[in-house]
């Protein structure tokens, strides 16, 4: 219980008022003698100032020597620098102090690069609390994605720059039918706890991948030669098993941990709990090792900017914009194996009606920006559209509205209908209209397949049975070929025959904005395609 705070119910600030002990203990639900105590801890805080006087009868005399909201101000920092941070949060919530100028100027200072002489250099900011799976193959969120790269390495890596896949953990590897791989594993890699990283590790993280895997190949044998070598049997060739082994749920565990706990990444965990991240460089990194010395994120459950934000700030306050493509590519999946869809025309006509613009960084949008100039009065069924729901705050039921509201202003009329991936294998034919997201990139085969082959099968799901078989010809040349070029090739030509079939419709790539304070700490940042901080990249 804040005793000072209670006082404000009774007593109006810098004014001199009446009171006794008896009309305190029960503003406060004490003993009298215990109201005694309160009242000398206050006044050695200055919040109060107590006076009695003399005679019988004679009531002593109450000031107040702060205002409410500086009171609130106070037991925040207190919460806030003991690190109670939900506390803290929760205290600003119920008094709608949130958006405190003071209180905001306050935090500015305690975030961004923190360094004081012969300290190390931290990085702290707050993020939307987020429930952090570090496990890779039950993590669901971009959040925990993120964080795991943090800790992690994969056997293959993408250039930033080029695009290509190259090693990573991987000192050098060899094929000659795509079915039997030669891994040579780098020297001088260590866990977090100082362990080696050996073959027996990344046979034990190839074993747990193998459900990823089981859309393209199965792991038949893993062969260790020694301590730094494998021979990897796939059950038929794939070419592009580096692509599919630079994926952040691919990322090598020790062996026995599948906790994502312990990695031999640039970054390891000092502290992980509901309300905090902190992570520490670890100085045994094989690649060049970052320049701040550890990261220390705060969850809280309020969303809450402070510095970077994904909305402009007032125009008094300098800031920067920063645009960041993201790699997820939105598409229209039509059904023309079912359903009002699977009349050409009537299919090709709802295609063109589309507009891909309104869909375009429809985050800030309160409304989309649908014209209804043209009613037309179209005699098509109800249409049911189904969008893709990765987990319950990761799903595409924005866009879906806009859809909908697209195709009420041509007077046509339709239902929403979540697909969760949790749940489903494949789609249902009563679908008509289906949108989900794949993510692109200047490597991205394994992306490609993936909408294909996996779950929830959307156009596999919708074709008819002849382009099915000739779709799925054309992806088993990709099993057998390493060459960009020929990957190109064949996806471009699927993706021809897709559009002219009025079968797939893009949608326009979304941005994410970033704007970035001026004013504050929060300096020299780069952003990945998810709008997160590359830790990596920070310096002073």
């Amino acid at each position: 219980m804040h005793y000072e705070l209670e006082l404000f119910l009774f007593f109006s600030p810098h004014t001199r008022q009446k009171t006794c002990i008896e009309e305190l203990a029960q503003i406060w639900h004490c003993s009298n003698r215990y109201a005694k105590k309160i009242i000398q801890k206050l006044q050695q805080q200055n919040i109060i100032k107590w006076e009695t006087s003399r005679g019988r009868g004679k009531k002593p005399f109450l000031t107040l020597l702060t205002t409410k909201n500086d009171c609130i101000s106070e037991i925040f920092k207190s919460y806030w620098l003991k690190e109670k941070f939900d506390e803290a949060y929760t205290l600003l919530g119920e008094h709608q102090m949130l958006n405190d100028p003071t209180i905001q100027l306050w935090l500015q200072q305690q975030y961004g690069i923190q360094h004081k002489p012969n300290t190390d250099i931290v990085f702290r900011y707050p993020l939307y609390h987020a429930n952090l799976t570090l496990n890779p193959l039950l993590a669901d969120t971009n959040y925990d994605a993120h964080f795991i790269k943090q800790l992690h390495e994969t056997l293959f890596k993408e250039n930033e720059i080029t695009g290509e896949v190259e090693g990573n953990l991987v000192f050098h590897y060899e094929t000659n039918d795509h079915k039997n791989w030669r891994i040579i594993l780098r020297k001088g890699v260590f866990f977090h706890d100082l362990k080696p990283v050996l073959a027996s590790d990344v046979k034990d993280s190839l074993e747990r991948i193998k459900p990823i895997a089981k859309p393209y190949f199965d792991l038949e044998k893993i062969e260790i030669i020694h301590n730094y070598e494998l021979l990897l049997t796939l059950s038929k060739p794939f070419a592009v098993l580096p692509e599919l082994l630079t994926s952040f749920r691919t990322v090598i565990l020790q062996k026995g941990k599948p906790d994502g706990m312990i990695g031999c990444g640039p970054f390891m965990i000092k502290e992980h709990s509901k309300y905090r991240v902190q992570l520490k460089t670890f100085e045994r990194y094989f690649l060049p090792r970052p320049y701040i010395d550890g990261v220390d994120v705060l969850f809280s459950n309020k969303n809450i900017d402070l510095g970077i934000s994904y909305c402009p700030y007032p125009n008094h306050i300098d800031q920067k914009e920063i645009r960041v493509q993201n790699k997820e590519l939105d598409y229209i999946v039509f059904n023309n194996k079912s359903g009002p869809m699977q009349c050409p025309k009537m299919r090709r006509m709802v295609y063109d009606l589309i507009d891909d613009e309104a869909f375009s960084e429809f985050e800030k949008r309160e409304e989309a920006n649908i014209s209804n100039d043209l009613i037309l009065k179209i005699d098509i069924p109800m249409i049911t559209i189904g969008y893709q729901q990765v987990n319950i705050k990761t799903n595409h039921f924005e866009k879906a509205l806009i859809l909908k509201k697209q195709l009420a202003s041509y007077g046509i009329s339709s239902r929403l209908q979540c697909m969760d991936l949790q749940q489903i294998e494949i789609l249902d034919e009563a679908i008509d209209l289906y949108i989900g997201s794949m993510t692109t990139g200047k490597h991205n085969v394994i992306s490609i397949l993936n909408t294909f082959l996996t779950k929830p099968k959307a156009i596999l799901s919708f074709v008819n049975e002849e382009f099915k078989h000739k779709l799925l010809v054309n992806l088993q040349q990709i099993f057998t070929r390493q060459s960009r070029e020929a990957y190109e090739n064949i996806f471009k030509q699927i993706e021809n025959e897709l559009i002219e079939m009025h079968c797939l419709k893009f949608l326009t790539s979304k941005y994410y904005h970033l704007y970035i304070r001026e004013d504050v700490t929060y300096k020299n940042l780069e952003f990945d395609e998810h709008g997160f901080i590359k830790y990596q990249k920070i310096y002073v």
